[in-house]
C-alpha cells in the first residue's frame, strides 16, 4: 500500500465540480493518445468525459486531498452495474472512469477511490463489483488486483463497442474484473 501524509476525502461531487472532474478526466487519460488508434481515442475519450450523461444511474465520487490540495480523482459508482449497458448481472455494483490528476499520482488516490466504492458496494448488500479496463491501462490493472478484483473474462467486451456507435479497427478488448463481497460465488 501507498504510504503517504496527505489525507484522502472521497465525497459525491458537487454541482460546480463537474467541469474540474472533466478537466481531470482529460488529464489522466492523455497518456494513452500516442498508444491507441486515432478513432478509438476520440470516442473513448468523449465517452469518458460525459460524466453527466452517468449521472442518473451513478454517483460520481471524487478525492480531494488535504492541506487545501484540492481535487486529486474521481470515480464512477454504479450500484446496479447492469445500468452500465455493458452486460453485467443485476445487483451486482460497478465501477469505471477511474482517474487521477498526473501531477498527484503516486499518493494512492486511485486505490482509495477503489477501495470506498468496494465500501459502498458492500453497504448497498451488492454481492458483486466490477469494472472493465483495457490491456494498455496497466497501472490500473495493477491497482485493480491489488484491492482484490480478479478477472472475470466471460463479461470481456470489445472497448470500441462499448464506447462508439460504429466498429473501430484494430479492436481493443475491454477486460472484465469482479470483486466477490459475499464470500461465496454469486453470479
Amino acid at each position: 500500500m501507498v504510504m503517504t501524509a496527505e489525507r484522502i476525502v472521497v465525497r459525491e461531487a458537487q454541482e460546480a465540480e463537474l467541469e474540474h472532474v472533466v478537466n481531470i478526466l482529460r488529464a489522466a487519460n492523455e497518456e494513452f493518445e500516442s498508444v491507441l488508434p486515432e478513432d478509438f481515442y476520440r470516442a473513448y475519450l468523449a465517452n469518458v468525459l460525459d460524466v453527466r450523461s452517468r449521472l442518473a444511474d451513478a454517483q460520481l465520487l471524487v478525492a480531494e486531498l488535504s492541506e487545501s490540495r484540492g481535487i486529486g480523482g474521481a470515480i464512477t459508482l454504479y450500484p446496479d452495474a447492469s445500468k452500465e449497458g455493458w452486460g453485467w448481472p443485476p445487483r451486482w455494483a460497478g465501477i469505471r472512469a477511474v482517474a487521477v490528476e498526473p501531477s498527484k499520482r503516486g499518493l494512492g488516490i486511485g486505490r482509495r477511490l477503489a477501495e470506498v466504492c468496494i465500501e459502498r458496494a458492500r453497504g448497498l448488500a451488492a454481492p458483486t463489483i466490477c469494472l472493465h479496463t483495457a490491456p494498455f491501462m496497466q497501472a490500473a490493472i495493477r491497482m485493480y488486483e491489488s484491492v482484490g478484483f480478479r478477472r472475470a473474462a466471460e463479461y470481456d467486451g470489445d472497448a470500441a463497442e462499448m464506447v462508439a456507435p460504429v466498429a473501430i479497427e484494430p479492436r481493443i478488448p475491454a477486460l472484465a474484473y469482479r470483486l466477490d463481497l459475499t464470500g461465496g460465488v454469486e453470479s
